[in-house]
């Protein structure tokens, strides 16, 4: 029944709808961060990842022309400066953008296009269906890709270890279940509660990274912090205090 239900919404065009929503968060999303954390810090990435809440609002202004309220117009502001300040090194004012640490802002702007065009493209209305098409077209896609990124005897099999293969089942037991419940907020929620995640992930990747990753911190990262935490602040809750203000 579930797959006869999802079957009624089932064409063409929302088959490619879902690939390239899927293509834009797995490929272009996903797939640039895992890249670059081979060599940025993974509390700097997991910071940077945050602009995604500011990039989905620059996206639904420019594409969809949502209004952008002062409140969310300065949370855009804070954010950038913020990651700004986080990707420089003390030696100048002109943050040092490696290429590993674009790689984690490209990821960033293609995941909020995805998230974007999410609540207007004509996917299958059933979750589980619509993750189903992006997780196989983009795997499939992410095979023909490995050459491009890795050397093929990397995956050999003598080289799998017992926490690598615990690491990819987890990822496919919690990613499937992440990618679908995420599929399912953005059809039912506003944009601005689903990446609510936003707020999580730093603190725990920021804590895992310095204290047992032995990750070195940045020379700006408690002021960049403070501009990033502030600005998702304003982002999610910048409406309840301009409403006080008024009040």
């Amino acid at each position: 029944m579930l797959f006869k239900k999802s079957g009624q919404d089932l064409t063409p065009r929302a088959v490619l709808a879902s690939m390239a929503i899927g293509f834009l968060l797995l490929i272009g999303g996903n797939g640039c961060v895992t890249i670059a954390v081979r060599k940025v810090d993974s509390y700097m990435a997991a910071l940077i990842v945050t602009s995604i809440p500011l990039l989905v609002l620059i996206y639904d202004r420019v594409l969809f022309k949502k209004p952008v309220r002062v409140h969310a117009l300065a949370a855009i502001i804070l954010g950038f400066v913020g990651i700004g300040m986080l990707l420089n090194t003390g030696k100048g004012i002109v943050p040092n953008i490696s290429g590993h640490a674009l790689f984690v802002l490209l990821g960033s702007a293609l995941w909020a296009l995805g998230t974007s065009l999410s609540k207007h493209a004509p996917q299958p209305t059933d979750p589980f269906m619509n993750s189903a098409i992006q997780l196989i077209s983009s795997g499939i896609v992410a095979l023909l890709m490995i050459p491009l990124v890795t050397p093929v005897n990397d995956i050999h099999p003598s080289n799998w270890t017992s926490g690598s293969l615990i690491a990819l089942v987890y990822l496919i037991v919690f990613g499937t279940l992440a990618l679908v419940a995420y599929g399912y907020l953005l059809k039912t929620e506003p944009n601005n509660r689903v990446v609510t995640y936003a707020f999580v992930n730093p603190p725990i990747a920021l804590f895992l990274g310095l204290v047992f990753g032995g990750e070195t911190p940045a020379p700006f990262l408690v002021p960049a912090l403070a501009l990033i935490c502030g600005a998702l602040a304003l982002t999610f809750y910048g409406h309840r205090l301009t409403g006080l203000m008024r009040s």
